[in-house]
């Protein structure tokens, strides 16, 4: 697929979206621009008193912005984007999420896969966000007392699932960019009691349906110990965890 026609589809795909009420995000990243601090994009679709707009959550190093613009406005800035810094940017909708990126010779390809967000839009900021981990049936989330046995986030624990999701969503541009044969083995160092040890595994192996092993590196011999127990009893074959520092 040419540079123009990649783009100009990602346009059409992005617009579709919108008009159809089927776009449940979007995440722009890979910044290379001269703004400093800037990070990442991320764009949802809400109702502000019952008119649609896009949000956008400007994601600097120690702040997040957020403003909200006209549908056809949003769309239009998403596209600026991709122009002035930006090299990739992923759309989610629930048949096929598109990626569309900035090779180093700056040239733009197109990428759909399979969708990683199984919800309906969750529109308004009064809805429960549509996050790519679901709780429901994640027995290591249950071991780490993050979920109940039924799988309910307890309210002391929203941040740290919340967290969990953020960086699978930070990574999964990334992720998504790289072939299918291109990830074999992955590790975490200093990996802790491995919050994000077991997403991770979880979101490669589970969600994208790939091989991939991963490896928790962490001082803490008792925690190596629990990690490894938890990963065994979620039956996480391609997960371990072992001692050793950075």
């Amino acid at each position: 697929m040419s540079e123009i026609s990649a783009f100009s589809e990602f346009h059409k795909e992005l617009l579709n979206s919108v008009v159809n009420k089927t776009f449940l995000k979007l995440s722009i990243g890979n910044y290379k621009g001269e703004e400093k601090e800037l990070k990442n994009i991320y764009v949802r679709l809400v109702q502000i008193k019952r008119v649609d707009k896009l949000s956008f959550t400007y994601r600097y190093r120690t702040r997040d912005i957020v403003k909200n613009y006209d549908p056809q406005k949003g769309v239009n800035l998403i596209l600026e984007q991709l122009n002035t810094g930006f090299r990739i940017a992923t759309l989610f909708t629930p048949e096929m999420d598109f990626v569309v990126q900035q090779n180093q010779d700056g040239h733009f390809r197109l990428s759909k896969n399979p969708p990683a967000l199984n919800k309906e839009v969750a529109q308004g900021h009064d809805k429960v966000k549509a996050r790519i981990l679901q709780p429901l049936g994640k027995s290591y989330l249950y071991e780490l007392k993050i979920t109940d046995a039924e799988g309910r986030v307890f309210k002391n624990s929203q941040d740290k699932f919340k967290q969990i999701n953020q960086y699978i969503e930070l990574l999964s541009p990334m992720i998504k960019s790289i072939p299918d044969s291109g990830i074999k083995h992955v590790v975490d160092m200093g990996s802790g009691k491995g919050y994000l040890t077991f997403a991770l595994y979880d979101y490669l192996n589970t969600i994208l349906k790939n091989e991939v092993q991963v490896t928790g590196v962490e001082y803490r011999e008792d925690l190596v110990a629990l990690c490894n127990k938890i990963a065994e009893q979620s039956k996480f074959t391609r997960l371990n965890f072992v001692q050793g520092t950075i």
